[in-house]
């Protein structure tokens, strides 16, 4: 009876070892399985990705620059510069350019899917090299002297909606500011190129620097820049910082320092010749100032 009872004893442990043993290897078994299974799954992601042309998280965006500034600020010298260094750029939508800039949600969502569209990681100019946008934009042909002037107090872009699409497109978006001698500024508008005369051009380039310093508002100051147009050696640093690929552009070679008297361009002195109150109209422009950080 004992030799019986001793022999079932040994039986029941030996089972319930092997079941025990059997449990861990069917544990391990499943493991594998499951690291298996989630390999798979990372590398059909991981392939997903690859397929869809999506990028990893760790690669930065791309960074989209305007140029903003009053005009005579110093338009033309930034569209040589970026000529001689064939900056890449990305186009505005129909209506946003050189005008009143309208349709404010289609023309949103329109940048924003150009934007989504560059690579990462990649510089662009936002307009043609020859194609960036003043405050304000040139003039209104044909509508006479004060359906000009009202006209291009009306002239100008919308940085602000430029900064929403960049937002929407997950895009860093930056600005670069024309800065220039407000003296200088007006006389290359109304004396070099005459625009309009004087007294209201200092009107109009007023009222636009209060809009664009209104605008920038929208746009942390950290992505601001500043470009001192006319102070050579304030000149390469901002554009060298913001466009690395422009770095063998030699500014001296598309730069020539205009022809000064007491401090300020030979236009200024004439302008100050013509017009009587030419003073008060600079101390307008000064009264506004430049936008910080510049």
């Amino acid at each position: 009876m004992f030799s019986t009872l001793s022999h079932k004893y040994f039986v029941g442990v030996f089972r319930i070892l092997l079941a025990c043993i059997l449990q861990a290897s069917l544990g391990r078994k499943h493991a594998r399985l499951r690291s298996s299974s989630g390999h798979a799954v990372s590398q059909i992601r991981s392939n997903r990705t690859a397929i869809r042309g999506e990028e990893p998280s760790n690669v930065a965006p791309p960074v989209v620059v305007f140029i903003a500034g009053i005009e005579g600020a110093g338009h033309h010298f930034v569209g040589e510069y970026f000529t001689a260094c064939d900056v890449d750029s990305v186009d505005l939508p129909a209506a946003w350019g050189c005008d009143i800039w309208t349709e404010e949600d289609h023309g949103i969502a329109t940048f924003a899917r150009s934007l989504e569209g560059l690579v990462p990681s990649g510089v662009y100019l936002v307009g043609s090299p020859w194609d960036t946008f003043s405050y304000p934009c040139g003039s209104a042909p044909k509508s006479g002297i004060q359906g000009n002037h009202n006209r291009r107090m009306l002239r100008y872009p919308r940085i602000d909606w430029l900064q929403r699409a960049a937002d929407l497109a997950g895009v860093d978006f930056r600005v670069l500011y024309l800065k220039r001698d407000f003296h200088d500024a007006l006389a290359a508008d109304c004396v070099d190129r005459a625009f309009e005369n004087c007294d209201l051009d200092a009107k109009t380039l007023k009222s636009n620097l209060l809009t664009l310093k209104g605008q920038l508002k929208d746009v942390p100051k950290c992505k601001t820049r500043c470009l001192h147009y006319g102070v050579l050696a304030e000149m390469r640093a901002p554009l060298e910082e913001l466009f690395p690929k422009c770095r063998s552009v030699r500014i001296s070679e598309i730069y020539a320092p205009p022809k000064t008297i007491n401090g300020h361009s030979v236009h200024a002195e004439e302008g100050r010749a013509l017009y009587p109150h030419w003073e008060r109209y600079v101390k307008e422009l000064e009264s506004v100032g430049h936008p910080e950080p510049c």
